[in-house]
């Protein structure tokens, strides 16, 4: 078990832990995946919820959701056909003196060069300050990645890994993915896997075909897809 704290950057940050809270991921499961049914019967293992890569994808780890409305519009101009882009986040209310700056920034352009994705109409990466700081035992990282299965159509976050226990305040850039769009406070924004760093010296070695490796793991296979218990509870 590692422990996690996550403190607000200063003190008028406190609310959006209150009525915002960072929970472990499996407290903000995806409304369809909910709704699934775990080993439901014969052929239960076929839906996603029985999928060990979807099941583990989204109980894993914690959720940061989204601390204020963000909304974001472009215009055009029907006199010129220019365009323009407008975007407000309610964060700014927290208090006397911040403005919408202290929330969205751009990424540095040349973190960004070469990449194909959708970026702000002068060819930015957008990007969201995180309120938060995160404290976490020597020798732990955190992959910060977009929630996958919430399916947000609005924007989508990109991943990296941040040595946490060594740069604890992080940014999170962002894709735009619509013209328009508005993101409702508490709407899940960031997925956060923690990790323990290791050696990151490994060995990948391509091997011949093994008759038993493979009748190994084909014996694993049906195993999963014959328990209507989940593979959780698979023994070996």
């Amino acid at each position: 078990m590692v422990e996690i704290n996550i403190y607000p950057k200063v003190k008028e940050y406190e609310n959006f832990i209150k009525l915002f809270p960072i929970k472990k991921a499996n407290k903000f499961l995806p409304e369809w995946y909910k709704e699934q049914k775990l080993g439901s019967d014969a052929l239960g293992w076929m839906n996603a919820k029985n999928c060990p890569a979807i099941q583990d994808y989204v109980s894993t780890g914690f959720i940061i959701p989204l601390w204020g409305n963000l909304k974001f519009d472009i215009y055009e101009n029907e006199e010129d056909n220019s365009l323009r882009q407008e975007w407000s986040f309610s964060a700014t209310e927290v208090g006397e003196g911040f403005k919408i700056e202290d929330w969205i920034g751009y990424q540095g352009s040349n973190q960004s060069d070469g990449m194909e994705y959708g970026k702000s109409l002068d060819g930015k990466t957008l990007k969201l300050h995180s309120p938060y700081i995160f404290d976490v035992p020597d020798g732990y990282s955190i992959y910060f990645t977009d929630p996958f299965y919430h399916f947000r159509q609005d924007i989508r976050c990109l991943s990296g890994i941040v040595e946490v226990d060594k740069f604890g305040e992080v940014a999170f850039p962002f894709e735009i993915l619509k013209r328009n769009f508005y993101i409702a406070a508490g709407t899940p924004l960031i997925h956060c896997y923690v990790f323990k760093k290791e050696d990151n010296n490994i060995i990948v070695t391509n091997n011949n075909y093994n008759k038993d490796i493979s009748d190994l793991h084909q014996l694993r296979r049906d195993d999963l897809h014959t328990s209507r218990n989940g593979y959780k509870n698979l023994k070996y």
